[in-house]
């Protein structure tokens, strides 16, 4: 199965982001946070993907369901994307669950997290996120 090739490959490469179409890679990343999701969205990589990823918050669960990924990894996930998961019927698994996605210092939730809380359309969370990750240097 395509999951389990994103998975052992995350894994056995030490990746952030990995994505299987069809029986092989298509996509890899060691870039930290949610930079590897905003760079597989720009590649416009789309359908039926399977994607493994060490951290799934609500910023990276509306890539997720905008690129149309039919399996999803995690070593950690947030409860609320478990719940979207669940009532989206995709097909998921994860290591550890947690009520939220923190910030790297722990003390706050994630700004990413917090982005994708206020911004309701993807149209204005991704146009949000560029501008924050250009702000910050990300890219």
């Amino acid at each position: 199965m395509d999951i389990d090739l994103a998975k052992k490959t995350l894994i056995d490469k030490n990746l952030k982001l990995c994505v299987v179409k069809d029986g092989k890679v298509i996509f890899e990343s060691k870039k930290n946070g949610i930079v590897p999701m905003y760079e597989l969205y720009k590649a416009n990589i789309r359908g039926d993907l399977s994607l493994a990823d060490r951290f799934i918050g609500g910023g990276a669960l509306r890539f997720i369901l905008n690129i149309g990924c039919s399996s999803v990894f995690s070593f950690v996930m947030s409860k609320d994307v478990i719940d979207t998961l669940e009532k989206e019927n995709l097909n998921f698994e994860y290591k550890k669950k947690v009520d939220k996605i923190l910030n790297r210092t722990g003390d706050d939730l994630c700004p990413v997290e917090k982005l994708s809380k206020e911004n309701f359309e993807f149209i204005d969370f991704f146009n949000k996120l560029e501008k924050f990750l250009i702000d910050t240097h990300q890219i």
